[in-house]
């Protein structure tokens, strides 16, 4: 039998979340506790080490189930694409967000006053969902403290930003980061999870994920348009039109478009297109 994927199912050889009992073997099952985070990103770690490899990125604001709790580490699943790890113990609280707004600019500052001129206390990245408690002028009141620019939130009733590659074109430049999925720095795939989630399309963290799951499969005669994925081996990318790709690279070390022929020409062969529908 093929064990379900560690990726985004909760179990080790020595523990496992109890909902996986009779689906996996572990001499013990937990239930979870829900946290919340209360600061501006969280890493997410494959192990418990801070020099190991990372593989995501957890935004203010994110739901973590912990499974485990040491004096320094957290293990667990971030509820908004289920992938599970390690991260460090520190910014969490059982103090739960009902989210009102989310951060519609690349990344905005938190404030411990509504001044510009008061310190910043952190930073919250685009997509981060808040909760206003009041307005002050130019700034809101979070719960969970601190101000922040009015004018960097939009209600989450009034979302619309539905076009996957203009978000992901609003990235242009930032530096590539592996397992990274925020303004701060980002991967290929954490690239088209970002911008499928700001349009509201459920999107796995990883790139085989996506080719598994995202819109359909099309066929090698059908004309590539705006908003294709295409995957290659451990890569995907956007395509702006027929012939360009948009995506986070190691190899140019930041978000670019370039000719989807180049991107070949280094040896990545195409291995799947997929096609979410129609894009504005």
């Amino acid at each position: 039998m093929t064990s379900p994927d560690s990726r985004i199912n909760p179990y080790r050889t020595d523990i496992a979340a109890e909902h996986l009992r009779g689906i996996v073997d572990a001499p013990s099952y937990v239930t979870g506790t829900e946290l919340t985070l209360y600061h501006g990103i969280g890493v997410l770690h494959k192990e418990p080490n801070t020099v190991g490899e990372q593989v995501s990125v957890l935004r203010y604001g994110d739901v973590f189930t912990v499974y485990e709790v040491t004096e320094k580490w957290l293990w667990g699943q971030c509820a908004r694409d289920g992938y599970v790890g390690y991260t460090l113990n520190q910014g969490f609280f059982e103090q739960s967000l009902s989210p009102t707004h989310r951060i519609k600019v690349s990344h905005s500052f938190l404030f411990p006053a509504p001044t510009i001129k008061s310190m910043a206390m952190d930073t919250l990245t685009f997509l981060s969902g808040v909760e206003v408690e009041e307005t002050d002028g130019k700034f809101c009141k979070l719960k969970g403290g601190g101000f922040i620019h009015a004018h960097h939130l939009t209600p989450i009733a009034d979302w619309a930003e539905r076009d996957i590659v203009f978000t992901a074109g609003r990235f242009l430049g930032i530096p590539y980061l592996w397992g990274g999925n925020t303004s701060l720095g980002m991967d290929c795939s954490g690239l088209v999870q970002m911008a499928c989630e700001a349009a509201g399309i459920a999107c796995p963290r990883d790139s085989d994920m996506q080719a598994a799951s995202l819109g359909k499969a099309m066929t090698n005669s059908d004309k590539l348009q705006r908003g294709d994925l295409i995957f290659f081996p451990g890569h995907v990318g956007i395509m702006t039109d027929h012939s360009n790709l948009l995506h986070a690279n190691a190899f140019h070390g930041r978000v670019v478009v370039e000719p989807l022929n180049d991107v070949i020409a280094r040896g990545s062969a195409v291995t799947m297109v997929r096609r979410l529908g129609p894009v504005v």
